[in-house]
């Protein structure tokens, strides 16, 4: 009978080594989940923080282009303006720019 007992307390600690051991599997697969999501999650800010650095390195750029190209334009409509001054025929030719 001695065995019975001690065989009976033997089943129930396998039995609950066997849950505990289900329950720390769960825990691992569960970190590990998180650990895969919070990497993902890295990834994407790594990605947003590259994306905006070349925006502030490419948006100067730009706006320097676009203050070149208004340079440029400004330039150009003063010389057809200081032409058309100087050439009155050119109104009547139409050179399709009016003066400012």
């Amino acid at each position: 009978k001695q065995y019975e007992s001690e065989l009976k307390t033997a089943k129930q600690n396998h039995q609950n080594a066997e849950e505990q051991l289900r329950e720390q599997q769960n825990t691992v697969t569960t970190a590990q989940q998180k650990l895969q999501k919070c990497q993902q999650k890295e990834q994407q800010c790594n990605q947003a923080r590259q994306k905006a650095e070349n925006d502030v390195r490419i948006t100067p750029q730009n706006l320097e282009m676009a203050e070149n190209a208004l340079k440029v334009a400004e330039f150009a409509l003063d010389a057809i303006l200081a032409f058309m001054n100087a050439n009155p025929l050119a109104k009547v030719v139409g050179l399709g720019v009016k003066e400012a």
